[in-house]
C-alpha cells in the first residue's frame, strides 16, 4: 500500500512539472484575473510569499557557486580562457540581439498605431500618469540628468556597485554587489594557500542544499503561476494589451527569434537535438516567465545545463551567474524596439547610421541596466533616445504600463540567452566535471 502511495505521489509530482500544466495554469490565470479581479488580488500575498521563497535561495547560491568556482579556476589556466571567450561571445551576442530588435521593429512596425479606440486608450494612460508612476519616473529622469552633467559619471556609476558592507548588501538583496564581493573573495581564496581546502566542503554543502530547495520549489510552480498572473491581469486589465498589441508582439517576436538562435547554438556546441535542448531548459524557462526575476532562475538554469544537457560543471557555475547579472540580452532588444517604437510613433525617418547607433547604444544601455529594476530599467531607454533627439518622456509612461506583459519575455531572453552564451564559453562536460559530479552525488 505504501509503495502504491509513493508511486502515485511521484506521478503527481511529474504532472506538476509538465509544461502543459503550466500552460493550462497560465490560461486559467488570464481568464480568472479578468473575470474575478477582486478575488485574484486577494490571492496576491500567496504569490508574493512564493517569490520570496525563491529569492531566499539566490544569494546563498551565488556565494557558494561563484566563490567555489573562482577559487578552483584561479589555480588553472581555464580562468584566462573563459575570460577571453566571454568577451567575444557576449559582445557578439548582445550586438546580434539588439540587431534582432531593430529588425523585428522594422518588420512589425509597432509604432504605427491605427484605430481611434487604441489611440484613445493610450492617451488616457498618458493623461492619468500624474500619480505615483509619474513621480517615480520624474525621480529617475532627474537622477539621470544629474549624472549626465557630471564629468566623472562613469566612475561614480561603477563605484556605487562596490560593496562597502557585504552584510548590508546581503540584507538588501543587492545581487550585483554580492557578485562583485564573490569574485574578489573567490580570487583571494584561490590564491591563499590552504584556504580552498578549508572552505570547499562548506561551500559545496551550501550549493547542494540550495539546489535541493530549488527542486522542491519548482513543484508548486503551476499554482504560483496561477496566483501571480491572475493578480497582474486583475491590476492591468487586457484592454491596454490590445491597444499596445503591436509593441508587445514585437517584443515577444524578438524574444522568440533570439531563443531559436540560442537553441541552435547550443545544439551545435553540445551536439544535441533541438527538442532535447528545449525540454532540458524547460524548467528555468517557465520559472523566468512566472517570476520575472532572472537572478531567481540562476540555480535552476545551472542545474538544467549541467544535469540535463551535460554542459561543463565548473565553467557553468562561474559563467552563468556572471552572465545573468551583468550581460542582459533581454534589455538589449527591448531598448532597440522602444526606440524604434518612438521613432515610428512620431514619424521620424531614420538613416542607416541611425539604425547602427540604435544597436550599439542599446547594448550599452543593457550593460548599464545591470542591478536595476522596474521604472529605472525602463527609463534607461533615454540613453538611446536622447542622442537621436527622440521625444521619449510620454512614451515611457506607455512602456511602464505595458511592462506587465513584456517583462516575462525580457526575463526569459536574459536567462535563455545566457544559457547559450555559457555553453559557447565553456563547452561540454569534461572528465574533471564527471569526477566532480560523481563526488557530489556520492556525498
Amino acid at each position: 500500500m505504501s509503495s502504491l502511495s509513493s508511486l502515485t505521489f511521484q506521478r503527481l509530482l511529474a504532472v506538476m512539472r509538465s509544461p502543459w500544466v503550466f500552460i493550462a495554469s497560465l490560461l486559467a490565470a488570464v481568464l480568472f484575473g479578468s473575470s474575478f479581479p477582486r478575488y485574484a488580488l486577494q490571492m496576491q500575498p500567496i504569490g508574493d510569499m512564493y517569490l520570496s521563497l525563491l529569492k531566499m535561495v539566490v544569494l546563498p547560491f551565488l556565494l557558494s557557486a561563484i566563490i567555489g568556482s573562482i577559487a578552483k579556476l584561479v589555480r588553472t589556466d581555464a580562468a584566462r580562457q573563459y575570460l577571453g571567450n566571454m568577451t567575444l561571445v557576449y559582445a557578439a551576442g548582445l550586438l546580434l540581439t539588439a540587431g534582432i530588435g531593430v529588425a523585428m521593429a522594422l518588420i512589425i512596425q509597432p509604432g504605427n498605431i491605427s484605430g481611434s479606440g487604441a489611440l484613445s486608450t493610450l492617451g488616457e494612460v498618458v493623461r492619468s500618469s500624474n500619480s505615483a508612476v509619474s513621480a517615480d519616473l520624474e525621480i529617475s529622469l532627474s537622477g539621470s540628468a544629474e549624472l549626465k552633467d557630471d564629468s566623472n559619471n562613469g566612475m561614480k556609476a561603477v563605484a556605487k556597485y562596490v560593496p562597502s558592507n557585504i552584510f548590508e548588501a546581503l540584507t538588501l538583496g543587492e545581487a550585483l554587489k554580492v557578485l562583485i564581493f564573490c569574485v574578489i573573495f573567490g580570487l583571494a581564496v584561490g590564491l591563499t594557500a590552504g584556504a580552498q581546502e578549508g572552505l570547499s566542503v562548506g561551500l559545496d554543502g551550501i550549493y547542494r542544499s540550495c539546489q535541493t530547495l530549488m527542486r522542491w520549489l519548482t513543484y508548486p510552480l503551476p499554482i504560483a503561476v496561477f496566483v501571480i498572473v491572475s493578480a497582474e491581469v486583475a491590476k492591468s486589465g487586457v484592454h491596454y494589451l490590445l491597444a499596445m498589441q503591436g509593441f508587445v508582439m514585437t517584443q515577444i517576436a524578438a524574444a522568440f527569434v533570439m531563443i531559436l538562435l540560442a537553441t541552435r547554438l547550443i545544439s551545435i556546441k553540445l551536439n544535441l537535438g533541438l527538442r532535447q535542448i528545449i525540454q532540458g531548459l524547460m524548467e528555468p524557462s517557465l520559472l523566468a516567465l512566472a517570476t520575472r526575476s532572472s537572478a531567481t532562475c540562476i540555480p535552476s538554469a545551472i542545474q538544467a545545463l549541467t544535469q540535463n544537457l551535460k554542459a561543463s560543471v565548473s565553467g557553468t557555475e562561474l559563467v552563468m551567474p556572471l552572465g545573468v547579472t551583468m550581460f542582459r540580452f533581454g534589455p538589449a532588444f527591448y531598448y532597440a524596439i522602444c526606440t524604434m517604437f518612438i521613432a515610428q510613433m512620431y514619424s521620424r525617418d531614420l538613416a542607416l547610421v541611425d539604425y547602427a547607433f540604435i544597436v550599439f547604444a542599446s547594448v550599452l544601455a543593457s550593460l548599464a541596466s545591470a542591478g536595476t529594476t522596474g521604472i529605472l530599467t525602463i527609463s534607461l531607454v533615454s540613453l538611446v533616445c536622447v542622442p537621436l533627439r527622440l521625444p521619449f518622456e510620454a512614451a515611457l509612461v506607455l512602456f511602464i504600463a505595458a511592462d506587465t506583459f513584456v517583462d516575462p519575455f525580457r526575463t526569459l531572453a536574459i536567462v535563455y540567452g545566457n544559457c547559450a552564451a555559457s555553453v559557447c564559453v565553456t563547452g561540454k562536460e569534461s572528465q574533471t566535471d564527471l569526477t566532480t559530479t560523481n563526488q557530489k552525488q556520492g556525498a
